[in-house]
C-alpha cells in the first residue's frame, strides 16, 4: 500500500461503502468535533482511495467527512472547502484499511498536538516546516501554538473536561494569563463560560477590527501611529481576528480625519461639531432644517435601475448547485452595498437656505466605515419664533369699477394669487412656512413618554445619559479613595452585604462584595488616557503594596497577613471594600440608597476634590444649559457677555472659570469666585436629584 498527501475539494469526496464505522456518534460527540473543525480545521487527514470521474472515496474518516458537509450545508464553510487527504493505493482491501484505522489509531487530543507541535517548535522547527512533517496546514500549526498563550491551569482543566475546546479558544485573544485566570475563576464561581462573554471579557475597551471605527482608521495607519493589537486566530472571519487595544489612539486619528470635513462645512455652518458616537439623546430633541431633495441625474437613475434589476434577478432565479450559492450570495451583498452607497450620494446633495445655514449647524460622525454628516441642526435658543396664525381677512366683492383680476399689458388675466406680469416682473416666489422649513424634534412632549427611565432622568438633569455615566464614574472614584480611608464604615458595609447573603432575605447591592475589583471606567473609555485626568479617583486609588504580597506561597502569604498589624489590615480591608464600588451618580434612575448613604457619611468636599473638564463635561452640554449654570453660578453679567459665542468657545469659557486654575476666576469679584469654587456638578453630592440639579 502506499500513501500519497493531497489536499482534495469537499465536492470530490464521498463515503466508501468500505467504511466500517456504521453507527451513528453521539450528537454532542458530533457538534465538539463540528466545533473543532470551524476553529482548527481537520487536525488527522482522511484516508481515500480513488474511485471514478476523478473522485476519491473516504474509507477512514466518515465523521470527519460527514461534519464538513453538514458545515458546508449551514453555510460556515465553502462548498469548496479544501479536505487534508491521504490517498492510498495498491491491493490492499480499503474495509481491512478502514478497521485497522478506527480501531488501532484514535485522534490525538488539540492538547496533545499543540504539546508536540511545541517540542518540535523548540527544537527550532518552523511552522511551515512542523506542518510538512506532520501532513496538515501551516495556518492549522499556527492556530494551535496560539494554545501556548493559555495558562497552564486552563490547558489542565480542558484536559479535565472542565471546559470544551471552543471555551478554551476564546482565552486566546490575550496573552496576559492573570486575567485569563481571573475571568476563568468569575466564571466558576456563578458566572457564564460561554466563549463570546469570555472574548469580551478579555478585549474590555479594545475595539474589534470588523467595528466602523477600525475600518475608517485602517490597521495600518492605527499601527503606524504605535497603536497595538490582539490576534484571535480562533476567528472564523478575517476582519473579526484582530482587536486595537489604543481606543483612545484610534479616536483620536478617526477625529483628526473627519477634522478635515469639519472645517471645510464650517465655512457654510452656524457651528460644527466631531461626535464618534453621536449623543442621540440631545440629537433627538433638536429641530432639523427640511431643506431640498437631491435628485439624481438620469445616469444615475439608470444605474440603480440596473443594480436593482440585477439584484432581483439573483433573487429570482437563485443557482442549484450548492458551490455558486455562496458567490451569488457575495455578489448580492456587493450590488446591495453600491446601491446604498449611491443613494447616500443621491441624498447628500440636500441644498438648503443660505439664511436657514446661518442658524443651523452639523454633526460630523461615522456610518459603518465612511464618514457621515449629520445636517441641518437647529439648537432650542436658534429657533426662531412660529409665526401666529392670524385669521384671514373676508375678500371684497368685485364691482364695476374693480375687475376681480386686473388684466395685464396684454390684456390676459394672471392666475390668481400672483403679481400682475406688468413690465416682464416675474412673479415673486412666497417664503416657506415655519412648518416648510424645519422638521419638530423627534423627542417631543407627546413622545416623551417612550423614553427610557434613564433618558426621562437624564432629560429632567440637563444632561444626556452619556454624561451622567462618565460623571458616574468619576464621582465613584472620588468616593471609593474616601471610602478606602474608612476602616470603621468599610466593614460595616461588607458586614452587612455578607450577613445578608447568607440570609433568606436579599438586598440591592451598592458594591460587589464578592471583592471583585470593579471597573472605575464607563464601557468605552478603557483606553482613553484623558479619563485619568479628568479623574482624580484613579490616581487617588492605588493597590496595596507589601513584601508579604510578594510571597508566592499561598499559606506563607495568609500566615504573613495575620500577622500584620490590625491598623494595617484596617487599611488593606477598606481598600478591597471601596474597590468592589458599583459606578453610582446620585442623578441617575434608581440610585441604589445604601450606595447614597456611603457617600453622605463620608462627606466628600466635592467641588475641592474635582473640578469639570472641557472634553469630558462642558463640550457635552447644550449652550442653554451651559448658559443657565454660568448665569446661576458666574453672573447674569458674564454669562449676558458671552450668548453670541459658539459652543465650542463657550465650553472652553466655562472650563476656564470652573477650571483647577484659580487664575481663570481672577476677573471675578470675591462673591463670585466663591459660588464657582463652592459648585459641585450634578449628580456628585449625596441624594442629589435631577430637580436638584437644575439649580
Amino acid at each position: 500500500m502506499k500513501l500519497t498527501n493531497r489536499n482534495i475539494p469537499l465536492s470530490r469526496l464521498t463515503l466508501s461503502a468500505a467504511n466500517v464505522r456504521k453507527a451513528s456518534a453521539d450528537p454532542e460527540d458530533d457538534k465538539e468535533l463540528q466545533a473543532s473543525i470551524l476553529a482548527l480545521g481537520i487536525i488527522e487527514n482522511l484516508l481515500v482511495v480513488p474511485d471514478e470521474d476523478d473522485t476519491f472515496a473516504v474509507v477512514a474518516g466518515g465523521r470527519r467527512l460527514a461534519a464538513v458537509q453538514r458545515l458546508a450545508e449551514a453555510g460556515k464553510i465553502s462548498a469548496d472547502y479544501v479536505v487534508p487527504c491521504r490517498i492510498s493505493t495498491g491491493d490492499v482491501d480499503p474495509a481491512e484499511v478502514s478497521l485497522h484505522e478506527n480501531e488501532k489509531r484514535a485522534p490525538m487530543h488539540p492538547a496533545d498536538q499543540y504539546e508536540a507541535y511545541a517540542r518540535l517548535r523548540d527544537k527550532g522547527m518552523t511552522a511551515a516546516e512542523i506542518a510538512a512533517r506532520a501532513g496538515v496546514s501551516e495556518r492549522q500549526v499556527t492556530k494551535l501554538m496560539r494554545l501556548g498563550t493559555v495558562a497552564p491551569e486552563l490547558l489542565a482543566a480542558y484536559r479535565n473536561d472542565d471546559m470544551d475546546l471552543q471555551t478554551l479558544m476564546a482565552f486566546t485573544v490575550t496573552d496576559d494569563r492573570q486575567a485569563q485566570l481571573d475571568v476563568w475563576a468569575k466564571a466558576r464561581g456563578g458566572g457564564t463560560t460561554w466563549p463570546e462573554h469570555i472574548r469580551q471579557q478579555l478585549t474590555e475597551g479594545a475595539v474589534i477590527g470588523s467595528s466602523g471605527l477600525a475600518s475608517f482608521v485602517g490597521l495600518e495607519a492605527y499601527e503606524k501611529a504605535g497603536g497595538r493589537v490582539q490576534h484571535d486566530l480562533f476567528s472564523r472571519f478575517d476582519d473579526e481576528s484582530v482587536y486595537l487595544l489604543d481606543r483612545g489612539l484610534l479616536v483620536k486619528l478617526a477625529e483628526a480625519e473627519l477634522k478635515k470635513t469639519a472645517d471645510r462645512l464650517a465655512k457654510r455652518w452656524k457651528w460644527v461639531e466631531i461626535q464618534i458616537d453621536p449623543d442621540w439623546d440631545r440629537i433627538h430633541t433638536l429641530h432639523r432644517l427640511r431643506g431640498e431633495p437631491g435628485a439624481a441625474t438620469e445616469a444615475e437613475r439608470k444605474r440603480l435601475d440596473k443594480l436593482a434589476d440585477e439584484m432581483q434577478d439573483i433573487a429570482d432565479n437563485p443557482p442549484m448547485d450548492p458551490a455558486e450559492q455562496g458567490k451569488a450570495y457575495a455578489r448580492g451583498q456587493e450590488l446591495n452595498a453600491k446601491y446604498e452607497k449611491l443613494e447616500a450620494r443621491i441624498a447628500a446633495r440636500i441644498k438648503y437656505r443660505p439664511e436657514d445655514m446661518r442658524i443651523a449647524g452639523c454633526i460630523v460622525t461615522l456610518k459603518g466605515p465612511r464618514a457621515d454628516v449629520i445636517t441641518g441642526l437647529v439648537l432650542p435658543e436658534d429657533v426662531p419664533a412660529k409665526p401666529k396664525k392670524t385669521a384671514k381677512k373676508k375678500a371684497a366683492a368685485p364691482t364695476a369699477d374693480a375687475p376681480a383680476v386686473a388684466p395685464d399689458a396684454d390684456g390676459a388675466k394672471p392666475a390668481d394669487g400672483t403679481k400682475p406680469a406688468g413690465g416682464g416682473d416675474e412673479p415673486a416666489a412666497p417664503a416657506p412656512s415655519f412648518d416648510e422649513r424645519f422638521e419638530k424634534p423627534w423627542t417631543t412632549p407627546a413622545t416623551r413618554n417612550h423614553q427610557s427611565p434613564e433618558a426621562k432622568h437624564a432629560k429632567v438633569a440637563g444632561l444626556s445619559t452619556a454624561v451622567i455615566d462618565d460623571l458616574a464614574a468619576i464621582r465613584t472614584g472620588i468616593v471609593r479613595a474616601a471610602l478606602a480611608r474608612r476602616f470603621d464604615l468599610a466593614f460595616d458595609l461588607a458586614a452587612y452585604l455578607l450577613v445578608m447573603d447568607t440570609s433568606t432575605r436579599g438586598t440591592e447591592r451598592p458594591a460587589d462584595i464578592r471583592l471583585v475589583r470593579t471597573s472605575l471606567r464607563p464601557i468605552g473609555r478603557s483606553s482613553e488616557n484623558d479619563f485619568a485626568d479628568a479623574n482624580p479617583g484613579e490616581r487617588l486609588e492605588s493597590p496595596p503594596a507589601g513584601q508579604w504580597m510578594k510571597l508566592g506561597d499561598d499559606l506563607k502569604r495568609f500566615d504573613a497577613f495575620r500577622a500584620l498589624p490590625d491598623a494595617e489590615k484596617h487599611d488593606l480591608f477598606a481598600r478591597a471594600v471601596s474597590a468592589a464600588l458599583h459606578n453610582q451618580a446620585a442623578n441617575q434612575h434608581r440610585p441604589l440608597p445604601i450606595g447614597e448613604r456611603v457617600v453622605e457619611l463620608l462627606d466628600i468636599d466635592f467641588a475641592k476634590a474635582v473640578r469639570p473638564t472641557e472634553k469630558y463635561f462642558w463640550k457635552r452640554l447644550t449652550r442653554a444649559r451651559m448658559l443657565e449654570i454660568a448665569e446661576a453660578v458666574v453672573g447674569k453679567e458674564w454669562a449676558k457677555a458671552r450668548r453670541g459665542h459658539k459652543k465650542g468657545q463657550l465650553a472652553a469659557d466655562m472650563a476656564a472659570v470652573f477650571g483647577e486654575d484659580p487664575q481663570g476666576r481672577a476677573a471675578l469679584d470675591a462673591e463670585a469666585r466663591e459660588r464657582v469654587e463652592q459648585w459641585t456638578m450634578p449628580g456628585f453630592r449625596a441624594w442629589d436629584s435631577p430637580d436638584e440639579a437644575r439649580r
